[in-house]
């Protein structure tokens, strides 16, 4: 009898191992699964993440501007590029440049800006656009080059005398020298010692 029951704890024993074993084994696979699931929801979340960012920085680098091109182009307009675009590709967008324009006075290497106006000028209107650049740096009015506005800065100049030397340069040429000013009606020998400092004919 003792032997009977002494078998019996034993298998009682056995049973509540397996048991056990068993819940374990289970229990493992279903945290290896919720583990492979996570990992598979985070794998995902990631992908959409760097997807969205990967849209954004394509959507980054496609943003399209405007700029306006006339002067001597072939066919001045507005025109859509790409943020970054540089000069000449705008340039060849418009039909390329003119036989007048000149081409060297633009860097058309430089990149160009959202509402950008940019004027292609032909070789004449680069030339008075350098010089205007030089008389700004010397300070000195060029009475060949100056419009209206520009000579009534000077002393003793108004209005009705700077139409008066834009109608005689007109009409007989560049002033060859300073003193020629005082061929202008109104403008004396008083008006010009007050300018003659700060024009010039060159």
């Amino acid at each position: 009898m003792q032997i009977g029951k002494f078998i019996k704890y034993i298998i009682i024993c056995i049973t509540f191992l397996l048991c056990g074993c068993l819940y374990s084994c289970e229990d493992s696979s279903k945290t290896k699964v919720s583990l492979k699931e996570d990992d598979k929801v985070q794998t995902e979340e990631l992908k959409v993440e760097y997807e969205a960012d990967n849209n954004k920085d394509s959507a980054q680098d496609n943003t399209m501007i405007y700029v306006y091109i006339c002067g001597e182009v072939e066919n001045p307009g507005v025109y859509q590029v790409e943020d970054g675009a540089r000069l000449y590709q705008v340039v060849e967008l418009a039909g390329g440049i003119s036989e007048n324009a000149a081409d060297d006075y633009l860097n058309l290497a430089e990149c160009v800006e959202d509402g950008q106006k940019i004027i292609v000028p032909s070789e004449e209107d680069a030339e008075q656009l350098e010089q205007s650049d030089k008389e700004s740096a010397s300070g000195l009015v060029n009475i060949n080059t100056a419009d209206e506005e520009k000579l009534t800065t000077l002393p003793g100049i108004g209005t009705s005398k700077a139409k008066c030397i834009i109608a005689y340069r007109e009409s007989k040429g560049k002033f060859q020298t300073i003193e020629e000013l005082m061929q202008i009606e109104g403008i004396k020998e008083g008006v010009f010692n007050k300018v003659k400092d700060m024009i010039t004919v060159k």
